[in-house]
């Protein structure tokens, strides 16, 4: 009975893990310019920000007063982030062809400059 039960917890996790780990996993957009001054906060780990580096959904994009980073997201919509800014990648869910059904950036602090991609305009 016991054994029945840590099988059925350990393929209950398992199974959660599939599910949840690849959504968190995949890339929404992707740095294409950065100046030094320029990090990443994932998982509590300060990541400094590199051109072509993937953009993910909870990335936090921190920059200091040089900063500047350039991402542009799958659906081709691109964000510049200007120096002093601090921004969170709430949540982005793509469709299969690339355009954005759920797109949730907070600008905390700072300067911005978007453009929007391919995707249905509604505010």
């Amino acid at each position: 009975m016991l054994n029945s039960v840590i099988r059925f917890f350990c393929y209950s996790a398992v199974i959660t893990a599939a599910w949840i780990l690849p959504a968190a996993a995949q890339p929404v957009g992707e740095v294409v310019n950065v100046s030094e001054g320029a990090s990443f906060l994932r998982g509590g780990a300060r990541i400094a920000v590199e051109a072509r580096a993937s953009v993910d959904r909870g990335d936090t994009i921190v920059t200091n007063r040089s900063g500047q980073v350039e991402i542009v997201f799958n659906d081709d919509t691109k964000l510049a982030i200007g120096p002093g800014s601090k921004l969170v990648v709430s949540d982005v869910l793509m469709t299969a062809s690339n355009r954005a059904e759920r797109f949730t950036l907070r600008a905390i602090t700072g300067t911005y400059r978007f453009l929007s991609g391919n995707s249905r305009k509604e505010v």
